[in-house]
């Protein structure tokens, strides 16, 4: 991109409206193959370590596209012989898939923290139909981000997070009764602090 945009050979310069299609093609190229790739994946069913692997490669290769736009733009405003008169590109696309992701994986990965965190009490059991409702998701392609369906997407979040009440009490309890029986020792005290802060 650098290269095609600071080329001397041929007049007129290559536009700032040619580079930024260019641009939203790239994006768009990259939004299509992360949704290939994920459309083998049922984030709220398959195997935590496997869905929170391929979130976090599809999260990191999101934030990378979004670095590069913000760099190239960064050093093509600075450019003397040809420079980026316009506003900063934002790969608008990119960005909204990649908070998608990036929510998909923290609903995801709070269940299993709640998990780890309730087997810790002997005799302890979740209660999954507290702890897993992921029933305000049915009907919704989670992986998938739509403008139009985005306000449906936001509600199920709100609902999921609203259901998730009791859970947070129970998590509470049982953080103050560690911290509790930890109290004399400062060691176990950042134990589980570092065990339960991921």
């Amino acid at each position: 991109y650098d290269y095609v945009w600071q080329q001397t050979e041929f007049d007129p310069p290559y536009s700032q409206e040619r580079m930024i299609n260019l641009l939203e093609i790239t994006g768009m190229t990259i939004l299509k193959a992360l949704l290939n790739k994920l459309l083998k994946i049922k984030p709220f069913e398959d195997n935590f370590s496997d869905v929170k692997e391929l979130l976090k490669h599809a999260i990191s290769v999101c934030e990378r596209w979004i670095d590069c736009c913000h760099n190239l733009y960064r050093m093509w405003k600075s450019n003397k012989s040809h420079r980026w008169e316009d506003d900063e590109y934002m790969p608008t696309s990119i960005i909204k898939y990649n908070k998608r992701l990036n929510e998909v994986l923290q609903i995801r990965s709070a269940r299993e923290q709640y998990s780890i965190l309730i087997k810790t009490v002997k005799d302890e059991q979740p209660d999954e139909s507290k702890s897993s409702n992921y029933s305000f998701f049915e009907g919704i392609d989670v992986l998938q981000y739509n403008p139009f369906t985005e306000p449906r997407w936001q509600e199920a979040v709100q609902a999921y997070d609203r259901s998730m009440n009791y859970m947070d009490q129970k998590t509470a309890q049982i953080l103050k009764m560690h911290l509790r029986q930890a109290q004399s020792n400062p060691r176990q005290v950042c134990h589980y602090f570092l065990l339960f802060s991921k």
